[in-house]
């Protein structure tokens, strides 16, 4: 049996699980990620996390997922319909399990065996873009559990060529999903999904948040892109993330335009954390 290991950043399913996912969003040096001894960051970190803790909470219980987030869930869809995909192209001796990076089901208890890229497992980060706070840090977890980076063919530690190892490594042979921003099939898959939304089309069933848009005119629609931002410092560190973003959009926009879309593209940055630009 093979399995896929598919990879996120993490969202407490309860009110329980939101001081746990808080620490270790914060203890990440590659999310918070400041120029300070690094016993006093880890301090500053769970201090942060102790903090925030009650007002995060309040704002995951605005949602209405029972005080968590519903990224989970909307896993556990995404893996079935992959691996019901699979099975329909004639791969069906494929399998799952779901990892977050901060917070439960936390990457870091589980069997370290499933975590060795190649032997019939596939890492998957599900990150269309690089950054260092996603990609690369999944990729430090896993290196620091299994001893070597699992983007690296030759089974060894990437060091300071970490970013470009998990750029250049495709699926085979390391078994590393690198990122698809740019690959014509999220391009395509992402493109249409805006159409069909706009167009009422959409299975509204398997969409949360999703409900029919009184839309005269959809290829007049302006469409807002917003991605998660990240701190300016590591942009001038060199992540590449924003330049990733940027092409996507470029990308989608073309795909739309050839379908009849005239509106207006806009790009938009959000969940903005503390004073530092």
């Amino acid at each position: 049996m093979k399995k896929i290991i598919f990879i996120n950043l993490g969202g407490p399913r309860t009110t329980e699980e939101i001081h746990p996912f808080l620490d270790d969003l914060f203890s990440d040096p590659y999310v918070f990620d400041l120029p300070l001894p690094e016993f006093f960051r880890i301090r500053l970190a769970k201090f942060i996390a102790k903090k925030r803790a009650p007002k995060v909470a309040k704002a995951y219980e605005s949602m209405g997922y029972g005080g968590g987030s519903p990224l989970y869930s909307e896993s556990i869809k995404q893996a079935d319909a992959i691996i019901k995909r699979l099975s329909e192209l004639g791969e069906p001796d494929w399998n799952y399990e779901i990892a977050m990076t901060c917070g439960p089901p936390n990457i870091r208890n589980m069997n370290p065996e499933n975590l060795k890229p190649g032997n019939n497992i596939l890492i998957a980060p599900l990150y269309p873009h690089f950054s260092r706070s996603t990609t690369m840090s999944t990729n430090k977890i896993i290196e620091s559990i299994i001893g070597y980076c699992p983007a690296n063919p030759s089974n060894i530690p990437c060091g300071n060529s970490c970013e470009k190892t998990c750029l250049s490594t495709k699926i085979i042979p390391s078994s590393w999903l690198s990122p698809f921003y740019n690959d014509p099939g999220f391009v395509e898959a992402t493109s249409k999904l805006i159409i069909d939304y706009l167009s009422g089309k959409l299975n509204y069933g398997e969409f949360i948040h999703s409900k029919n848009p009184e839309i005269t005119d959809w290829k007049k629609t302006p469409i807002l892109f917003s991605a998660h931002g990240i701190p300016m410092r590591l942009v001038k560190k060199g992540d590449i993330y924003p330049a990733q973003i940027e092409e996507s959009i470029q990308l989608i926009d073309k795909f739309l335009k050839t379908n009849g879309h005239t509106g207006e593209i806009y790009l938009s940055y959000q969940s903005k954390v503390g004073p530092a630009k």
